[in-house]
């Protein structure tokens, strides 16, 4: 698993590139990478978005984006919305929540196109926090001292967290969705609280350890908190969702100091140790699950997984089957279920040409609808149709791929959802010896 992080300089002395630059490492601080340099500004309130498996940020009032692995920067994605001092993203329905002038909440497509004013109280400020499950947006008020929950259309706003003007300074948010809990950092009393979604049992779970805490965020897959601090103990820490078990996983070189984190995550490749002194014929399994439960005709549920190789290595065969996929939910009129494999532009694909588009298909996307139930597995190379090119693919150390299954039920659907779930079993091997390494 990774995590991603901004490092800054407390004053004006950037003499590393530091500064506007985003940085990886792994879930234990170890692995860093810098992966994005010499950005437009500071990035400010980033967070990694697993389901399109890029990072957000905003900077100078701009919304902007990069891939995972570095690439496909892109600056000012909804220059409709500038500037935008705090935003979200509903990915079930590809919208947009942002903060704008006079503290409204507004809602727009993911280009700032169809934008609207969905709650307008005055005063309200990032950064915020949504539930796309629950329905509920979480945002701050009145400079920090009060947190408020309002409906995703805006409706029904609630004050669930006050503490009074200048009792309180509440600089970030994040929330835990499997236990319906909001946390926060309050950088007054130098604390870590959280709460239930309605604002009950607020309890005190981590003190500074040192001071100046800052910035949130919670690891939605193994469950623990990263946040960081900028004082006379600077890094990034983690614990569990309790805060128990408190680690220091990484100290910035320099007088520098972790700033914005984002601990969402996506899957670094492990390898198994080996024993041996040919790495040619060692065989490295990667298994991902993968699945989607589409409920309403006309309603497409999809899923992504991303994957960040740590080691050079060969794909040999791509597999997908289907643990469970009833067809004749999907093989109506307008269903579908669509399973493809992609890899990002450092993937070498020679001797062929490399592709000019960012994201190269590696498995095209096939459509099993149709598909009789006991023969849901396919796998590539296998013809024409599914190879590599006629060739093996090679995944450079830091080099992406991901997995994509879409899935829509047919329009004579009816019930409240249709499991669609598969395994996708990707066969490989390292590239040279040293990287058959322990972990």
């Amino acid at each position: 698993m990774a995590i991603y992080v901004t490092i800054r300089h407390p004053g004006d002395n950037d003499d590393f590139g530091f500064d506007k630059s985003i940085f990886r490492m792994d879930s234990l601080g170890n692995n860093v990478v810098q992966i994005a340099s010499g950005l437009s500004g500071m990035p400010l309130h980033m967070f990694y978005n697993e389901p399109d498996g890029n990072i957000y940020w905003y900077s100078n009032g701009k919304i902007n984006r990069v891939d995972y692995t570095g690439n496909d920067l892109d600056y000012d994605i909804a220059p409709n919305v500038d500037p935008a001092y705090g935003f979200v993203i509903d990915n079930a329905n590809n919208k947009m929540f942002t903060i704008r002038d006079g503290g409204r909440l507004h809602k727009s497509d993911m280009d700032g196109s169809n934008d609207s004013i969905i709650w307008a109280p005055g005063g309200i400020a990032g950064p915020m926090v949504i539930d796309i499950s629950e329905g509920y947006i979480f945002t701050l008020y009145q400079h920090g001292g009060q947190i408020w929950r309002c409906n995703l259309d805006g409706s029904g706003p609630v004050k669930i967290v006050d503490y009074g003007v200048g009792n309180s300074q509440i600089l970030d948010m994040s929330n835990d969705l499997g236990g319906k809990k909001l946390y926060w950092t309050d950088t007054k009393s130098e604390v870590i609280r959280r709460c239930n979604y309605d604002g009950s049992n607020i309890e005190t779970i981590i003190s500074s350890q040192g001071d100046n805490i800052a910035y949130i965020d919670i690891n939605q897959r193994n469950n623990k908190i990263y946040w960081t601090e900028a004082g006379s103990i600077r890094g990034i820490f983690r614990c569990n969702l309790n805060g128990g078990g408190i680690q220091l996983i990484y100290t910035p070189p320099h007088d520098y100091h972790a700033f914005y984190i984002s601990a969402n995550t996506v899957d670094i490749i492990r390898v198994p140790v080996v024993r041996t002194n040919q790495s040619s014929g060692q065989s490295i399994v990667i298994r991902k699950n993968i699945s989607v439960k589409p409920n309403s005709p006309g309603v497409v549920a999809n899923k992504t997984i991303n994957i960040i190789s740590s080691i050079n290595m060969k794909i040999l065969n791509i597999k997908a089957v289907a643990k469970n996929l009833d067809i004749t939910d999907f093989n109506g009129n307008n269903g579908h279920v669509n399973l493809s494999v992609e890899a990002c532009n450092q993937v070498d694909r020679s001797p062929s040409p490399p592709q000019i588009k960012n994201w190269n298909l590696l498995f095209n996307p096939v459509d099993v609808s149709d598909t009789a139930v006991d023969n849901h597995g396919f796998s590539i190379p296998e013809d024409g149709e599914h190879q590599l090119n006629q060739i093996y693919v090679n995944i450079p150390n830091g080099g992406g791929l991901r997995i994509i299954l879409t899935a829509c039920v047919d329009d004579d659907y009816i019930g409240d959802g249709s499991v669609v779930d598969f395994d996708v079993i990707i066969d490989a091997v390292p590239m040279k010896l040293s990287d058959i390494v322990d972990v």
